[in-house]
């Protein structure tokens, strides 16, 4: 859906431009940077407000887990690119050979050399992909011959090393010689600090999560996880692809020399439709659902004092209760009732939730409306889109007063999007005010000349 949300937009500003007597090819040409742009800054928003979901170690090189092959290259290539510096005109002034030139592909080079380290790490050392098991019992995951004593004074790299930690070197275990476990998996031990959890459901293998003699495995994960660019599973915010498709549209017009107010509204009302097809994605995602109108819950029901739960439920609004709906068992507004006490695992689906995907698809599409009639009477070019910043931060802060699944943790007790809601709602603000301020001030000069 955000793909037939681009290829709207891509319809709608290739028209303009037409109208515009402009090349439609140039909004062809500006949609890859957009796309690009808009997608690396919505993952970026969306992994920075949710980290914790995250795992981020990929990126921490000062652990040590580094291949020196990679190093190597990484500072070839730096090498190479010093050397062939005069050829390479994206340079500029790099390809002079002055002290902070040479101290600047210095700097080039080291980072490329942890970069490199840490790639190449990830791709060929066996450690880098195995999985890890934490179990209560150790010693219940071994044969007596097999069993040894997990030493909790023993530190490496400065960390102690913890006493439920399974450690089969080199192999997975599994059959009736290890306590009839389907899956007991290792770790290196130098890694693995006192209190570490993983997340059991974001485990790959379903055999995961096995009994032995009455004890659980409590988590399981692989060494390193790169869910943090897998955008196909979800997981973009709005606001961080208009930030990221602004820095493409930047960029775009400045290598094509076409001014930028100009080219941000030939498509500001394409943008709005793009977002229309976006949030029915997120309807059939089950991503940004709506909190549960009290009028729909059962006659006599009593919401739990638990925090959760009486933050995602909200008073009744007339007509919008009545166009709410569930969601299946197992989605995520499913586990979030549950987890509230709002639910058991046994029910069928969620209690009905307000429909605040439709509701901003359906308020995008009047944006767009909007949008194309101001076409019409405005004075200056940035107006269009300045105007779509204005609406679109008022919108998205009453609709998320209508969301569960941001918590209100930000200025004063709002949300993330509520929060960035105003910071642009103040930036597109005055600047369409102070554009205005000028085409009054030219106004009156050429009155005045007269």
């Amino acid at each position: 859906m955000v793909v037939v949300g681009f290829i709207l937009a891509i319809i709608v500003s290739t028209r303009r431009a037409k109208k515009r007597s402009l090349d439609p090819n140039l909004v062809l040409d500006l949609g890859i940077y957009v796309i690009v742009f808009g997608i690396i800054g919505a993952r970026i928003w969306f992994v920075s407000e949710f980290r914790h979901q995250f795992d981020m170690g990929v990126f921490n090189v000062l652990d040590g887990r580094l291949s020196i092959i990679g190093a190597f290259v990484g500072v070839v290539l730096t090498a190479l690119l010093y050397s062939c510096r005069g050829r390479l005109q994206f340079l500029g002034k790099l390809r002079r050979s002055t002290r902070g030139v040479k101290l600047t592909f210095l700097l080039i080079g080291i980072i490329s050399a942890a970069l490199f380290s840490r790639v190449f790490y990830c791709l060929i050392e066996p450690e880098a992909n195995v999985n890890i098991a934490y179990v209560k019992e150790p010693s219940l995951f071994y044969p007596e011959s097999f069993r040894r004593k997990i030493d909790n004074s023993s530190t490496s790299r400065g960390k102690r090393q913890a006493n439920w930690v399974v450690s089969v070197i080199g192999r997975y275990s599994s059959g009736p010689s290890m306590a009839n476990t389907d899956v007991v998996a290792y770790e290196f031990p130098k890694y693995v600090r006192d209190g570490d959890e993983i997340d059991i459901f974001r485990a790959e293998d379903a055999r995961a999560y096995v009994r032995s003699r009455g004890q659980t495995i409590i988590h399981f994960q692989r060494a390193f996880y790169y869910d943090f660019i897998e955008v196909w599973k979800g997981g973009l915010v709005y606001f961080g692809g208009v930030i990221g498709a602004v820095a493409g549209g930047i960029l775009f017009s400045h290598r094509r020399k076409f001014p930028f107010w100009k080219l941000a509204d030939l498509v500001a009302p394409g943008v709005a439709l793009g977002l229309a097809g976006g949030r029915i994605g997120c309807l059939l995602n089950g991503c940004c659902w709506g909190k549960i109108p009290a009028t729909l819950l059962p006659e006599g029901f009593k919401v739990p004092a638990d925090r959760l739960a009486q933050r995602i439920v909200a008073k009744g609004i007339p007509v919008l209760d009545r166009l709410s709906y569930s969601f299946p068992h197992g989605s995520n507004a499913f586990e979030q009732q549950v987890k509230a006490g709002l639910l058991t695992e046994a029910s069928p689906k969620s209690l009905p939730v307000y429909p605040t995907q439709m509701i901003e698809s359906a308020a995008a599409t009047v944006l767009f409306l909007i949008i194309l009639a101001f076409s019409k009477h405005k004075r200056r070019d940035g107006e269009e889109i300045l105007l779509l910043g204005m609406l679109y931060a008022v919108v998205r802060f009453l609709i998320e007063l209508l969301r569960a699944d941001n918590e209100p943790q930000y200025l004063f007790g709002l949300t993330i999007s509520q929060s960035a809601g105003i910071f642009i709602f103040l930036c597109c603000a005055s600047l369409f005010i102070l554009r205005r301020f000028i085409v009054a001030r030219e106004s009156w000069k050429m009155k005045n000349a007269k």
